[in-house]
Formats: C-alpha cells, structure tokens, sequence
C-alpha cells in the first residue's frame, strides 16, 4: 500500500518585511523546523467522588497555546533577514510571519516575537543560530 506522506524539503520560513507591509522575505539558511501548532491547558475537574470511580483524576481542555516555532539558521552575520531576526528580537517587536510548504501548497500565517537566538560555534561544523519564535495568538491558514 502506498502512502501519501509527503516530503517536507523546501519548507520556507518568511518573515514580513518592515520597510514594505505585505512583502515577505524568505529567512534563509535554514536548517529542520519544529511549529507548535497547539497545546491544551488542563483544567482539574477532579472531585471526591472520583475516589469512588477508581482514584483517576479528569480535566477538561482549556485555553489554547500556539507554541512555539523553532528551526536553525546557518547564521551569516550580513545575510538580510538574519540580521532582521536578531534586530526584531532585541526590539522585542511583534512580527508576521508565514509557513510555505511546497508539496501541498499550504501557507500559515502567525505573529510571533523572537524569543531566542544563541549562536553556537562548533570546532567541527559551520557557525549555527537556534532561533525560537513565540506565537502570540493563533495560526491562519492563508492557503
């Protein structure tokens, strides 16, 4: 039986571009990414009467997180939208952001801050960023 998986190569990361609303410029360099997606908070609904069902604790969902969305770059100090991650996190500034997968088409769209970016410098490997960005609100699926 085949599958129907799909690679995930050319994935790209944009970040929208301050000086031109509406333009997203293509992080680049950029390595595995992790996306968050959602998590759901518990909510302890665990009464006495629990106890007397087994002892299980229960919960409902509640609120919904975003995550976080975490990839490396190959950092270069001079590259545009390297510096503009560095820059933005400093700033602390909000941010748009999208997710363009190649093989079915699909763009998600969020607003994140950058929340970390440590540069590792490794004897044996090229010069690395690990940046994090913290989803404020949800994702939209733009296509």
């Amino acid at each position: 039986m085949s599958s129907n998986a799909l690679a995930a190569i050319g994935t790209l990361i944009k970040v929208e571009d301050p000086a031109s609303p509406g333009t997203f410029l293509t992080i680049g360099e950029v390595g595995d990414i992790e996306m968050g997606l959602f998590k759901a908070n518990k909510i302890d609904t665990t009464t006495h009467n629990d106890a007397a069902n087994g002892g299980y604790e229960t919960f409902i969902p509640g609120l919904l997180s975003p995550g976080d969305v975490k990839f490396p770059i190959n950092y270069i100090s001079s590259e545009t939208t390297h510096q503009l991650l560095r820059t933005t996190g400093v700033s602390r500034t909000l941010r748009k952001y999208r997710s363009y997968e190649p093989n079915n088409g699909e763009i998600l769209e969020f607003n994140a801050y950058v929340m970390e970016m440590p540069l590792k410098y490794p004897v044996t490997e090229q010069r690395t960023a690990e940046i994090t960005l913290g989803v404020s609100g949800g994702y939209t699926k733009i296509q």
